[in-house]
């Protein structure tokens, strides 16, 4: 499994009410990227190791960002999947 898949794979749920949570990601279209987002209906489960989806649903792809319905940013990854913020608020 390469990196890319390995994040996919279980990032950070950043909030009480997994319905009212989704997933921003960077897609690649002719080498440039592009974010596009996973509904919460997408995804399969919540633990204490984060959100778990299909990988077969979006193939290849980086995290970048976890917000909530308001569209307030409350998890950040850059496209290699390294921390740039964690807010206080964030629990797991």
């Amino acid at each position: 499994m390469n990196q890319s898949k390995n994040i996919l794979s279980k990032i950070f749920y950043g909030g009480e009410d997994p319905n009212n949570f989704g997933i921003g990601y960077l897609h690649w279209v002719e080498k440039r990227p592009t974010l596009r987002y996973i509904k919460c209906s997408d995804i399969i489960s919540f633990d204490s190791t984060g959100i778990h989806f299909e990988i077969t649903t979006i193939p290849f792809h980086r995290i970048k960002l976890i917000f909530n319905k308001n569209g307030e940013i409350l998890f950040k990854k850059d496209v290699e999947g390294l921390l740039i913020l964690l807010p206080q608020n964030l629990f797991i």
